[in-house]
């Protein structure tokens, strides 16, 4: 038997054996996450901040989760195939929501993709600034083609790399055949908003239906990616994520531990700065748990600890999710400045100074739409028109703790907070012309942990050495207050003590209901056995023999605009004690903190509705609280 002559092993250059390589060129690759592959492969591009730098989720933590999210889509395992991102202007939208995972699908899983624009003019754009950039500073710039107009800068409707995938553009403009010959499982898409409507030319579906449709034969792995900065409440891209999953970021506060997502209503301490620099520097996100202020280090700090957080499910201070995510296939993801490792508070305070003292609506709205992400509501049209000079222009003659002839009534309204109540003293003629002759901000002498009792302290305080003392009339006389109303919303049980131990003759517990954020709808009673019904407001029996003073809140603050904008001499007309216009400006801005609109809605009609446009409106509650009770006393303006 002859043998057989022995295999003739070739060495390769590099001292591979080829047949080796040959098996494990056939041996299935072992894919990285979407994670890992931005971590490996991506190289921030020349012209930002941290150019020439590998791409880290250290930087922002919680990107680290939204590309797991992504990773998870691309490996079969989510139940969502259509993924909306938004964000504030340069903070990294379309890298995390297009390019990356663009990358990822051409590169990593080898697989064609369509990447849709508003028109064919700006795919080119679009990848010549920000996708090959991208590509040239990765592992992968070897994958350019070298040929083809492509490789000259020219324009093209699609790339072929040289790993046989092909980045596919279409616009959203022109014919509909255009978008109908190219099919790929996975489709992305820039500037959703201004592709959300069919083109002239069209008898079909809008753009961004005709892209999706174009991955419907791959069926339920067909994956679709989109991003756009939001344009305004009906915009696609709104529509998209809030009617989606509606994730936001959510971070532990270093003080309590609750976890909170940080929102321009809980934005402060900017508002009564003298110039920018000064807001710059006092600007800070109070926790909306604890209500305890951020400084930066604070909020870096908590940046460190994110967890993505779904529609109706809530995280306990361990950090355990309970609740079920929307059952849906869009995950709609959601971040601002505030949740940025780029931005600080100094700089989001800036915009908002700047913004608050423009007369104009751009700058407003590019508030909302490029730092905090939130869409402008162009629909809806403001019924109060006040602003911060209307209320300064009513500076009256009258000197601060001066009480003037005629305007004895006095009244003194306590907004409760947990660190700071709130408060204002109104003088009152008959015929409700209404004089501010003090307020301020009792801080609460809380211990290292809170505790409702220290409000109660605090309200005790307040009775023993201010109102006790009372005012002075012009002519030397000395008055007290006829009625003070303190707030039950919050720590209700402490109010209700109070009152009751001061006497519910001249304190009284009291309640708004109106169309506000957390407030229970008004409804006109009906007057009962221990119920007192008066004009847009009740006086109801609590447990423990509280009578409660319960307003329409929506009515009072229309009435308290309406004071401000009331001649002087006219009835029902507000006025300030006299003061530079300077030492007024952070009360200015309360009283303006929310703002009566009017819109309509498809198959409801018109709705008129109160907006609170920053946290800060305790000088407005404690204002029509005074107005509300002056009514209750019997002083109204005259028909």
């Amino acid at each position: 038997m002859t043998a057989l002559p022995a295999r003739r092993i070739e060495v390769h250059p590099r001292g591979e054996d080829p047949i080796a390589a040959l098996f494990a060129a056939m041996r299935p690759r072992k894919m990285r996450s979407l994670r890992e592959f931005a971590e490996e492969e991506i190289e921030m591009p020349p012209g930002g901040r941290y150019a020439g730098e590998k791409f880290s989720c250290d930087l922002m933590p919680w990107s680290g989760l939204l590309l797991d999210v992504f990773s998870d889509a691309f490996a079969g395992r989510s139940p969502y195939r259509r993924y909306v991102v938004t964000a504030d202007v340069q903070d990294g939208k379309t890298t995390l929501g297009v390019t990356i995972p663009l990358m990822y699908a051409l590169f990593e899983l080898r697989e064609n993709v369509i990447f849709g624009v508003p028109d064919v003019d700006m795919a080119q754009e679009k990848y010549e600034t920000e996708i090959k950039p991208m590509i040239v500073h990765s592992g992968f710039a070897n994958m350019l083609p070298a040929k083809g107009p492509s490789s000259r800068g020219g324009k093209v409707k699609a790339i072929r790399f040289k790993n046989g995938t092909t980045l596919r553009f279409m616009g959203a403009g022109g014919s509909d055949a255009q978008r109908s010959a190219f099919p790929a499982r996975v489709v992305f898409a820039t500037e959703l908003d201004k592709m959300d409507q069919p083109g002239h030319a069209s008898r079909e579906a809008d753009p961004v239906t005709q892209l999706e449709a174009r991955s419907d034969s791959f069926d339920q792995s067909a994956l679709f990616f989109g991003e756009c900065t939001l344009s305004n409440t009906r915009g696609r891209t709104n529509l998209e994520i809030i009617n989606g999953t509606d994730t936001k970021v959510y971070i532990p506060c270093p003080h309590c531990g609750e976890y909170v997502t940080p929102e321009r209503e809980h934005f402060g301490g900017w508002q009564d700065a003298a110039d920018i620099l000064a807001a710059k520097e006092n600007a800070r996100y109070v926790c909306q748990k604890c209500e305890t202020p951020w400084t930066e280090t604070d909020r870096r700090k908590a940046l460190e600890r994110p967890v993505l957080l779904s529609r109706g499910q809530e995280i306990n201070k361990d950090g355990v999710i309970t609740g079920e995510a929307p059952r849906t296939n869009t995950f709609g993801f959601r971040w601002n400045a505030m949740l940025s490792s780029l931005k600080s508070q100094a700089y989001i305070a800036e915009r908002e100074y700047a913004a608050e003292r423009s007369d104009e609506d751009n700058p407003k709205k590019a508030l909302f739409q490029y730092t905090w992400a939130l869409p402008w509501d162009d629909s809806a049209q403001d019924l109060s028109g006040i602003d911060r000079n209307i209320v300064l222009k009513k500076i009256g003659p009258h000197a601060r703790g001066m009480v003037p002839e005629g305007a004895e009534t006095l009244i003194v309204f306590i907004d409760i907070g947990k660190w700071t109540c709130w408060w204002t003293a109104w003088a009152w003629r008959e015929d409700a012309k209404g004089y501010l002759i003090d307020y301020g901000a009792l801080t609460v002498p809380q211990g290292k942990k809170t505790s409702p009792l220290a409000i109660l302290e605090g309200l005790r305080a307040f009775r023993d050495d201010i109102l006790a003392a009372g005012w002075q009339t012009q002519k030397g006389r000395q008055i007290t207050h006829k009625l003070c109303v303190v707030d039950s919303r919050y720590a209700q049980e402490i109010v209700y003590r109070f009152v009751s131990e001061s006497g519910q003759a001249r304190y009284r517990a009291s309640k708004g209901f109106g169309s506000g954020r957390d407030q229970e709808a008004w409804k006109q009673p009906k007057a009962g056995k221990g119920k007192l019904v008066g004009h847009q407001w009740f006086v109801s029996r609590q447990p423990g023999r509280i009578r409660q003073f319960c307003m329409n809140a929506d009515f009072w603050k229309a009435r308290v605009h309406e004071g401000f904008f009331a001649d002087k001499e006219s009835p029902g007309n507000l006025q300030l004690y006299k003061a530079p216009e300077r030492e007024h400006l952070g009360f200015a801005y309360q009283i303006i903190a929310e703002r009566q609109m009017e819109d309509f809605e498809s198959g409801r009609g018109r709705r008129v509705y109160w907006y609170r446009v920053r946290k800060d409106n305790h000088y407005l509650d404690c204002t029509y609280g005074c107005m509300a009770a002056a009514d209750y006393l019997g002083i109204r303006p005259i028909p």
